[in-house]
């Protein structure tokens, strides 16, 4: 049966639903996704059809083909870790970048998905990666990515034009987060390199955790208690179980039994922040 079958059943009064999906599967099995497509858009995703697309575009995107992300969107729906996938198998950080839409809206999956995608790519001159066309959500948080990225990267210059980029909101709460009375965003640059300069290693903790690198984290934290509980923190948040041979190993180290103790006083006060935190942003 192909589309052409499809429209004739359904003038017929067949279940366009049923009828849909038994195309769909067809078309899917034969890779014609350039008929798949706009199938899916005439007729709906049902939740057959939805199913079918979702477990495609993942192999897809596991083969690191970007019609995983077509699929993905003539469904209208939102996937993060396909486009991890599909970014680990390619570095294509541009593709992944366009299409961070299809991530939705939680911003610590978006933030991880954009800061991942920027390390494949030379800084200077990239600020247009991040004019998206859909809306100002993942137009920001790709800004504030890459703002992010130039601090780390000792580029003040690029910060600066990225901070002007920022739609007024954004910026607002940028000063505010910096926690000093802030106008400009020169002022705010300063003070984030100036930040930086002294606690760049906490930011390197940071990520270490969230790879799941417990004790060259530990390691590198020394004896602030408030950074060995952070770490804690963004390694469990980072999926450990995943490794538990390093859980094993960081539990002998004195600074977990340190960080443990600072962590879990400050889940009983409730002054754990779910998100990991990057003290450049602060």
């Amino acid at each position: 049966m192909d589309i052409l079958s499809l429209q004739v059943s359904v003038r017929h009064g067949d279940n366009p639903e049923e009828i849909a999906y038994k195309v769909a599967r067809r078309l899917r099995k034969k890779g014609r996704y350039s008929e798949l497509v706009p199938l899916i858009k005439r007729y709906g995703c049902s939740d057959n059809v939805k199913m079918l697309i979702l477990w495609e575009a993942r192999l897809l995107a596991l083969r690191g083909d970007r019609t995983a992300f077509y699929l993905l969107e003539a469904c209208n729906e939102t996937e993060p870790d396909l486009l991890v996938e599909y970014l680990r198998k390619t570095w294509d950080s541009v593709t992944v970048i366009e299409n961070l839409h299809l991530a939705g809206e939680n911003v610590r999956k978006v933030f991880r998905i954009t800061t991942e995608a920027l390390r494949k790519i030379n800084l200077p001159g990239v600020l247009f990666i991040c004019n998206l066309p859909r809306g100002n959500y993942h137009r920001e948080l790709c800004r504030l990515a890459l703002l992010r990225m130039a601090i780390l990267t000792k580029n003040p210059g690029e910060a600066l034009e990225v901070c002007h980029e920022l739609l007024r909101p954004t910026r607002a709460k940028l000063f505010r987060s910096i926690g000093r009375d802030i106008e400009n965003c020169e002022e705010a640059i300063e003070e984030l390199v100036e930040t930086n300069r002294e606690s760049l290693y906490w930011n390197d903790c940071v990520e270490l955790a969230l790879r799941g690198e417990l004790t060259k984290a530990l390691s590198l934290a020394g004896n602030s208690e408030r950074l060995l509980a952070e770490i804690i923190k963004d390694y469990f948040l980072s999926g450990f179980i995943k490794n538990p041979r390093e859980l094993l190993e960081g539990l002998k180290m004195g600074e977990f039994k340190r960080g443990l103790r600072c962590f879990l006083g400050a889940f009983v006060r409730r002054e754990l922040k779910l998100e990991p935190i990057y003290l450049v942003y602060r």
